[in-house]
């Protein structure tokens, strides 16, 4: 389908933005142990969904309706799964402990993260939230839990995402605390052991929020930079090559830059970036290769935006009363840009979790 863009040119982590991680003062209090421990530290590990896995029907095309956002939005609730789809929210999980879904590139899957005591596990579910599996071991075996032993031998897990390369693999990245610090880690299919992304250990870590490109061999993150001039530090939306391991910064917000998101045809990316002086944090867009910058949302709170499949609307999680709403907007070429339409609010609840983000499939 051409989208109307196309036609015109085209324990949860908690938020960056409202609090600090909890793993970073973890780190902090054991940064000597973790360094003489990490090497030992269980390698996550991959596993496919078993064989039996139930087969899934072709997903038909949504159906277009004024003032909704058309498709399925993947998101998180009080630490469970929740869809959006045809002006209803619907639970998928009870219990969980989840944050980060990803719908898969077909969107006849899921992947997300279980949040353990210290650790996080990858799981696998079916496009209904059913069947979940576990791909990983990254709980340390055989330590009392809160110890610093058992700390240091646990994985956490940390910005996912799935994309499916022109060979048909299944490639996802994301990043874990493996080596005392957050790194880039790859893998390709769900049977393949996890590496280390290329080039990666020259940055010394503090890397999450990975995106992959809609063909898979481009990843942007989000990687803390200092300025040379005032001394300030603040993150930035890095893009790394996975096959060269070469990477750039195409940001350089004074006050910071998270939550990147790819546009489905690769040409755009989307980010949330804090105003140096003031309270909002808006969505903007940017070229891949850094030109074209213009903002899309203004007044607000905004991050963790989700294109639609076809590129014409935008989801994101707004700051609402005292929580978190679903929002989403409409978009339309203008003058080789983009411009976003008034934000509509999804639903009537605002406990939606804002480090999670918002996955869109059709």
């Amino acid at each position: 389908m051409t989208s109307k863009i196309e036609r015109g040119g085209r324990a949860s982590l908690t938020s960056r933005e409202w609090t600090g991680p909890r793993r970073l003062i973890l780190l902090g209090l054991f940064a000597t142990l973790l360094a003489a421990c990490g090497p030992g530290a269980p390698t996550p590990t991959v596993a496919p969904p078993d064989d039996d896995t139930p087969e899934v029907a072709a997903t038909p095309p949504p159906v277009r309706v004024p003032g909704q956002a058309a498709g399925r939005l993947l998101f998180v609730r009080g630490g469970n799964l929740w869809l959006w789809q045809n002006g209803q929210a619907t639970q998928f999980t009870e219990g969980c402990g989840c944050k980060q879904p990803r719908w898969s590139p077909a969107g006849d899957a899921l992947l997300y993260i279980k949040v353990g005591e210290s650790y996080d596990e990858l799981f696998w579910a079916d496009r209904d939230g059913r069947n979940g599996r576990q791909l990983t071991t990254n709980r340390a075996q055989g330590l009392q839990p809160e110890t610093k032993e058992y700390i240091a031998n646990s994985l956490m897990l940390s910005g996912l995402t799935w994309a499916r390369t022109a060979n048909n693999t299944d490639r996802i990245v994301y990043s874990n605390d493996r080596e005392g610090g957050f790194n880039l880690y790859v893998t390709n299919g769900l049977a393949s052991k996890p590496v280390a992304v290329k080039g990666m250990n020259a940055l010394g870590g503090g890397i999450e929020g990975a995106a992959l490109s809609p063909d898979g061999n481009t990843v942007a993150f989000v990687h803390e930079l200092t300025d040379e001039k005032t001394g300030g530090r603040a993150t930035q939306i890095f893009l790394a090559d996975l096959n060269t391991g070469s990477y750039r910064a195409v940001t350089g917000e004074a006050g910071g830059a998270y939550d990147p998101a790819w546009s489905p045809d690769g040409q755009w990316l989307t980010y949330a970036a804090r105003q140096a002086r003031g309270t909002e944090t808006n969505l903007w867009l940017i070229r891949p290769d850094g030109t074209g910058r213009q903002r899309l949302t203004e007044g607000g709170k905004d991050r963790g935006a989700s294109w639609s499949p076809d590129g014409d609307q935008l989801a994101f999680i707004r700051q609402f009363d005292n929580g978190f709403a679903l929002y989403f907007v409409e978009l339309n070429a203008v003058n080789g840009g983009i411009s976003a339409g008034k934000p509509l609010r999804l639903g009537d609840f605002n406990d939606v979790d804002p480090a999670s983000g918002v996955s869109w499939a059709r």
